[in-house]
């Protein structure tokens, strides 16, 4: 069975909308959202009165593009640390960070994995052909004329064509710029590119390209800044 997203952006917004209700009404000073999120793990730097007027005004995209974010991703094969481009990519990272706060990805299986090119993850079913976004359809690519698979570890949205996101994405092994403008491309690898190197030493099988070992994304921190622990 497809993986059900249980909480999700709007879901932490309005349970901290409702801590700093309460808190307000005791009189109680006002907690910066790292210490109140605790299920996120210091999930960004936006005050809890910024977080309040974002829901209040029916603006939740905006949420992830005010600060810089990053997350690290625990996998059987060591830590991957993901810079996003919530500025340049803001729909792309809100679906992003939504399905990693809502443990969404936690099991998910790096199902292809081919040397030389890239290796992807974020379907639940582990088949390559499952996963969707925070609602419930695919969604639009977001290109840039600045952002270029231009790196080793660079971080893009799967599709089956355009617009046709969901919850699927892979990191690249290498310059990949034939790429570019057909995969929106929200972030980048900027900690645990030995874990990045031991996943494209597996071994896999040569039609599907499928590890024959299996690597699991396990769980998911999310970060304010990309330089936080």
């Amino acid at each position: 069975m497809p993986k059900v997203i249980r909480s999700g952006v709007r879901e932490v917004v309005l349970k901290i909308k409702d801590f700093f209700m309460k808190e307000k009404q005791s009189g109680a000073p006002i907690i910066p959202f790292e210490r109140v999120n605790e299920r996120v793990a210091a999930a960004t730097g936006i005050s809890l009165r910024t977080v309040v007027r974002i829901e209040n005004e029916g603006r939740l995209a905006e949420a992830s593009s005010i600060c810089t974010m990053s997350v690290t991703l625990h996998t059987d094969v060591g830590d991957i640390k993901i810079e996003l481009f919530c500025e340049q990519c803001p729909k792309a990272c809100e679906n992003f960070l939504a399905l990693c706060a809502s443990d969404y990805y936690n099991g998910c299986l790096f199902h292809r994995n081919i040397k030389g090119f890239i290796v992807q993850t974020g379907d639940p079913t582990g088949t390559g052909k499952g996963g969707t976004s925070i609602w419930g359809k695919k969604f639009e690519d977001e290109f840039k004329e600045e952002l270029k698979h231009n790196a080793r570890g660079m971080v893009s949205m799967a599709n089956n064509g355009p617009n046709t996101n969901g919850s699927q994405f892979f990191f690249t092994y290498g310059e990949q710029q034939h790429l570019d403008l057909k995969y929106t491309l929200f972030g980048r690898i900027i900690d645990g590119f030995e874990a990045l190197d031991d996943l494209e030493k597996m071994q896999v099988n040569p039609k599907t390209f499928k590890p024959l070992t299996e690597a699991r994304i396990t769980s998911v921190t999310i970060h304010a800044n990309p330089l936080a622990g």
